[in-house]
């Protein structure tokens, strides 16, 4: 990372908080721990927490720097409610397709999808359905503990195993049925 090598060599002094913030990201997601002591530590199970107001938009920019140079670029959210999704969400899930990110959503039954083709969503059972979502992408989970906090583990045998349920149910829930446009003649 080129940041790091211009922190070891002197050139970056007075870092921003945003670039430090960004930097403890990278690395708490590639394993390594901060002590209360000041220290490092390598974790066993790389997580790390997105907490706040804008949790999301900052879980997503994970999903794009995780995803872009990968093999597998499909993102799998379960239990999305799109209608409650403020612009900014919106705005990252067009990134994310524009990225050549395919996704597979599941949604609430009856709940119509704000965007992208049908066949990128599956229906949940009213009465089964919760919005807490669980996000699977790359060698990572990201699941939400709370109203403004998720937590992103990275284990690429959960993720895996985690992405084959998913596939498995995707043959058996339902896609959502496209509304059918009403004609009136007047």
């Amino acid at each position: 990372m080129n940041v790091i090598s211009k922190f070891e060599n002197g050139t970056v002094q007075n870092p921003s908080s945003d670039t430090l913030k960004k930097l403890i990201l990278h690395l708490t997601g590639q394993g390594i721990l901060f002590t209360e002591t000041g220290g490092v530590d390598l974790m066993h199970v790389p997580i790390v927490h997105f907490k706040g107001i804008r949790w999301y938009e900052e879980l997503l920019d994970d999903v794009l720097r995780s995803l872009e140079g990968a093999e597998d670029k499909t993102l799998y959210i379960e239990n999305a409610d799109d209608s409650v999704s403020p612009d900014f969400v919106k705005d990252k899930i067009a990134q994310l397709v524009h990225a050549g990110i395919t996704m597979r959503t599941t949604i609430k039954e009856g709940h119509k999808p704000q965007g992208g083709a049908l066949d990128h969503y599956r229906c949940l059972p009213a009465h089964k359905f919760l919005n807490y979502i669980r996000l699977t992408y790359a060698d990572k989970v990201a699941v939400q503990v709370g109203a403004n906090h998720c937590m992103v583990i990275k284990h690429s045998v959960l993720s895996a195993t985690l992405r084959n349920n998913i596939e498995i149910l995707w043959d058996y829930l339902p896609a959502p049925q496209q509304e059918l446009k009403r004609h009136v003649d007047i």
